[in-house]
């Protein structure tokens, strides 16, 4: 795998987290009756502490996390990503790279389950990025037409350091 295309598995995952909750709105406060406080809820209630919790104490796998905010994708974002969207359609997610996706989120479970507690608190937890941060071997168009065709030659500073310190990250 291209280590560009490989720290792009983020691509589509990084603000589902934050989209999600905000969504979840007040789902959080009002939970839903025989749901204890000790269960694994939701990917639309898990925020960046509670999801990288939840790994660390093997309530869930990053596989599972990974596979629950591609299934939210599709139900919200209204239809197949695109840059012309869709009437009534939220058309949150431009480009979504599911496969590596799973690629990245099994390799972070088999990193947990290799190194314990050892491993970074983030690895694992499903991050999104707009394409305004390079990663290499990706569109880099800011979403715009005037870009179209322009692709990331190397990973930005940004996401280079992030991938570094917290290892592989599930990109959707």
């Amino acid at each position: 795998m291209r280590r560009g295309i490989g720290t792009a598995l983020g691509v589509a995952l990084a603000g589902l987290i934050a989209w999600a909750r905000r969504d979840a709105g007040d789902a959080r406060r009002s939970r839903p009756a025989g749901r204890s406080r000790g269960s694994v809820p939701e990917v639309s209630e898990l925020g960046v502490l509670e999801a990288a919790a939840a790994l660390r104490e093997r309530r869930v796998s990053a596989v599972e996390l990974a596979e629950d905010c591609l299934a939210r994708i599709e139900r919200r974002n209204g239809g197949a990503p695109s840059f012309d969207g869709a009437p009534g359609a939220i058309n949150a997610w431009v480009r979504i790279y599911p496969e590596i996706a799973r690629e990245q989120a099994h390799e972070a479970d088999a990193r947990r389950a290799r190194e314990g507690e050892r491993t970074p608190a983030l690895c694992g937890v499903p991050v999104a990025l707009k394409d305004l941060v390079g990663v290499a071997g990706l569109p880099l168009t800011a979403s715009s037409r005037v870009l179209e065709g322009n692709v990331a030659d190397a990973d930005a500073t940004a996401w280079a350091q992030r991938q570094e310190r917290s290892s592989r990250q599930a990109l959707a």
